[in-house]
């Protein structure tokens, strides 16, 4: 899966710079570099609402060319867990695209209301629960959890090409995206 961290231009002397496509694994890392920054990340994949903060908002596809803006007050409305919390709320609730189960019997309800009692996954085990699934839950909030210290390759600045961007946000059915960067490209070549 290829995602984007983008580099806001309002809030950057890096005007107009597209920051290097990021796989999975990487994404944490690619936020951690620009923390200081507006970042936006754009996925489906619910592992990046960890990411969520004041500085940096993930866009999660929820219709052909709509997208929802998850920041910190909208996970909260969502899933009534932290951005801290996401990996213990995906293990204890499960994540299908990754294969996690999570624990028998949780939903999403009774996982944001584990972690609004106890806290953490960790103070839920603590507390007797799951004994015979703590080693897996352990493990599911651990495929879950982002990685901060991903090494990203030196990339060197490059010019953005608008209308290939276009074409990717084409192909992606985010038409009125589609519509701004051709404008973008076309204002570039005239």
């Amino acid at each position: 899966m290829v995602l984007a961290v983008q580099i806001s231009n309002r809030t950057h002397p890096l005007h107009g710079a597209l920051a290097p496509l990021l796989t999975d694994p990487l994404i944490h890392a690619g936020v951690r570099i620009v923390e200081r920054l507006f970042a936006i990340v754009q996925t489906g994949d619910r592992d990046a609402f960890q990411l969520a903060s004041e500085l940096t908002t993930i866009l999660q596809p929820v219709r052909a060319g709509e997208m929802a803006r998850i920041g910190p007050k909208e996970l909260r409305e969502r899933y009534g867990v932290e951005p801290k919390q996401v990996p213990d709320f995906i293990a204890l609730r499960g994540d299908p695209s990754d294969k996690l189960p999570g624990a028998t019997g949780v939903g999403p309800k009774g996982a944001a209301g584990l972690l609004r009692r106890y806290g953490t996954l960790d103070e839920v085990l603590a507390q007797g629960r799951f004994k015979e699934q703590a080693d897996k839950l352990r493990l599911y909030r651990r495929i879950a959890t982002m990685d901060k210290s991903a090494p990203l390759p030196f990339l060197q600045d490059q010019t953005p090409s608008w209308a290939k961007a276009s074409a990717l946000a084409k192909d992606w059915e985010l038409n009125r995206l589609a519509e701004r960067l051709d404008a973008l490209a076309y204002s570039k070549r005239g």
